[in-house]
């Protein structure tokens, strides 16, 4: 399940590719970042689990 701070950052992305005479507003960016730092995190030790997943399968052969 994607968090809403992902979407909120492809979102972000979205604007900062697709406009390029944009303003960057630091009140709005800063919380953006912020929340991600957790998703990170998140995503790291997941992938380190599939990683696993994928050595015992590996292993298995």
């Amino acid at each position: 399940m994607i968090s809403r701070h992902i979407v909120s950052a492809e979102r972000f992305r979205h604007v900062v590719r697709h406009v390029y005479a944009f303003e960057f507003d630091p009140q709005r960016i800063r919380p953006l970042a912020e929340a991600l730092t957790g998703d990170f995190a998140q995503v790291e030790d997941e992938l380190a689990v599939f990683i696993d997943f994928l050595e015992g399968l590996a292993d298995a052969d």
